[in-house]
């Protein structure tokens, strides 16, 4: 048994981390060329027909849930409306350009593919649900700059000191969490059974999309971290449209992120985005878990 889980830690750890470090570099060298600027013109404004343009540029931010949760509070605080605002996190948090190159060579184009659309809707429903449920009065005011991904950049700074303190820090928000999802999904490989996966997260279940949407909640998963469990759970039965409900809700409906979100929405107005989180998750892996 020891060996056997031995085996496939190392072989999930082989498939995953040298894919996973590219990603972070590449994420640092993103961060260095493209300046915030370029992200906070495009999230001010009353259209709704920008949300898409929002909620598309969330999806290729490289930054983790702890670093979007500041870097849009700072943004709402510099004139970005409560709808763009909450649209970008939500589509920044299940997704980003490094989880996509991770997913791409980690699963396949298909699921890379889903997760991007289903990241991007994900976004626009959240920000349209937002912007009618939580109100100006919920919103704490608090110091934006309190956490990594939002702080200015020192243009005396050297290129590569600069592109080695971000992946240093990207490194450390991800890394911890990667070695988490390696563990529990050389547990789900080796002793949880397949007609219980496929009973709760199969596509035959009503219900997985909404059970695949709560079961990231006790972890702190940032998007891409929870792809070795992911693998695991798709290879014991799990559906398609849940596992897409999964990786959409766990970066952002999760403990940490409670504790996070709470200072800025406050207790009401995090309750009501969580809700509106796991509904349009369920919703999207519904809508995929019939087609597919």
């Amino acid at each position: 048994m020891a060996n056997e889980a031995l085996t496939i830690f190392v072989d999930y750890s082989l498939d995953i981390l040298p894919f996973f470090i590219t990603a972070l570099f590449i994420a640092s060298l993103i961060n260095y060329y493209v300046p915030d600027t370029t992200v906070e013109k495009w999230l001010k404004g009353d259209k709704t027909s920008t949300l898409f343009t929002a909620a598309f540029i969330g999806t290729l931010t490289p930054l983790c849930t702890c670093g979007l949760i500041p870097l849009a509070i700072a943004l709402r605080k510099k004139g970005g409306d409560i709808k763009h605002v909450i649209c970008f996190l939500s589509s920044g948090a299940a997704c980003s350009i490094t989880v996509l190159f991770i997913t791409l060579f980690f699963l396949d184009a298909y699921i890379t593919l889903l997760r991007f659309v289903a990241a991007v809707f994900f976004g626009i429903l959240t920000g349209l649900l937002a912007s009618y449920l939580i109100k100006d009065e919920m919103i704490a005011e608090t110091d934006s700059c309190s956490n990594c991904g939002c702080e200015k950049k020192d243009e005396e700074i050297s290129f590569w000191v600069r592109v080695s303190d971000d992946f240093q820090e990207n490194f450390k928000d991800f890394f911890p969490w990667i070695m988490a999802s390696l563990i529990l999904a050389t547990f789900a490989s080796i002793s949880v059974d397949v007609h219980l996966v496929k009973s709760i997260l199969g596509n035959d279940s009503l219900w997985s999309p909404l059970t695949a949407s709560l079961i990231g909640f006790p972890f702190y998963f940032c998007a891409g971290s929870e792809l070795p469990l992911l693998k695991a759970l798709l290879a014991k039965g799990m559906g398609v449209g849940p596992a897409v409900s999964f990786m959409t809700a766990s970066p952002i409906v999760n403990i940490i992120s409670f504790t996070i979100i709470v200072k800025w929405l406050g207790a009401k107005g995090t309750a009501l985005y969580f809700l509106i989180s796991i509904g349009a998750t369920t919703v999207i892996g519904s809508i995929i878990r019939l087609v597919s």
